[in-house]
């Protein structure tokens, strides 16, 4: 993919290359890793409504539950509908378990669970997380 992108689009040196160049197993390895992201995980600004699925906007922020301290989360975001007015909370999980199974969050859910798959698939690879 990037060694076309290199060759202006497919046009030029790429044409006559095409089928010659193999991917070296490093370079497969790290498209498996973006892939598996992509598929496994949602980027959500606004959580959908629990009750009728519409669009939320942010009003503030909420206490923690048990659970939600449980996988990490030490700060839960209050959605409101914009349809039906329910409120919906979005708890920002640490736990890259939890995470497998909402599957959703923003750049810190992203990280953590990139940080886990890279890991999981034998990279040497460390969070960073700029608390300052």
């Amino acid at each position: 993919m990037a060694r076309q992108q290199n060759f202006a689009g497919g046009h030029g040196p790429y044409v006559e290359l095409e089928g010659k160049i193999q991917p070296t197993k490093e370079e497969e390895n790290h498209f498996f890793l973006i892939q598996l992201l992509k598929t496994s995980f949602k980027w959500v600004n606004s959580p959908s409504c629990d009750f009728c699925a519409s669009n939320t906007h942010h009003i503030g922020m909420g206490e923690p539950s048990a659970e939600d301290l449980q996988f990490g989360a030490s700060r839960v975001e209050i959605h409101s509908c914009e349809l039906c007015g329910t409120v919906t909370r979005f708890p920002r999980y640490n736990s890259p378990a939890k995470l497998m199974e909402t599957q959703c969050g923003r750049c810190g859910e992203w990280a953590n669970c990139f940080t886990f798959y890279c890991v999981a698939l034998g990279y040497n690879a460390r969070l960073v997380t700029p608390w300052s």
